[in-house]
């Protein structure tokens, strides 16, 4: 047997907007029940990211058009994370960076190439590669989560000018790896290891 929605009772909203918002929720989900309430809005065709991805790209870069975008999302260099069945973050190496909240259909985040995005612990931390404490910027540490970017505050100790890994466990202890300045060979490296109070 399989699972199946027999009724939609909604206290509150339309039937309508329950079935797209829990549908909407659930479009990424493997599990069977997940699998069934996205089924409710099967007349509705798979989530079409292409447009929100593209205004996002168009968006960081300016003036660049559409046709630049499609190319953009379509290099071997970009990578697509689908988190917490809710956030769709991409990454193209060199150019983009972007995180769309799919359930609330907005960006949260869209910057070009000074940000890069880890995912060794299943949890994409964004982060900015370089910074410069002499003229009052901080590295920034950011995770999508509640419908936000959440921020992580780190300082880091001596002359590092550059972040150049961020690894998060599930407990929230990071592991924040720094140098001094490019090239990295030639810098100066420390490891950083604390935990999100």
């Amino acid at each position: 047997g399989g699972f199946a929605v027999k009724r939609v009772e909604p206290a509150s909203v339309g039937s309508e907007e329950l079935i797209r918002t829990a549908a909407a929720a659930e479009r990424f989900s493997s599990h069977p029940i997940a699998q069934c309430i996205a089924a409710l809005a099967s007349d509705a065709p798979e989530a079409e990211l292409t447009e929100p991805l593209v205004n996002a790209a168009i968006a960081v870069h300016g003036v660049a058009g559409r046709a630049d975008a499609l190319n953009e999302l379509s290099m071997n260099v970009s990578r697509f994370l689908i988190v917490d069945d809710r956030y769709l973050v991409y990454e193209n190496f060199g150019l983009t960076r972007l995180v769309l909240d799919l359930l609330a259909e907005k960006t949260l985040f869209a910057r070009e190439d000074v940000y890069s995005v880890s995912s060794g612990s299943g949890r994409p931390i964004l982060y900015r590669m370089d910074f410069d404490a002499d003229r009052l910027e901080e590295p920034e540490l950011l995770e999508p989560k509640n419908g936000e970017l959440a921020r992580y505050d780190f300082t880091p100790v001596g002359k590092s000018r550059l972040i150049q890994s961020v690894s998060r466990s599930p407990g929230g202890t990071f592991l924040v790896r720094t140098a001094v300045r490019f090239p990295l060979q030639d810098a100066e490296s420390a490891l950083f290891l604390w935990t999100d109070s």
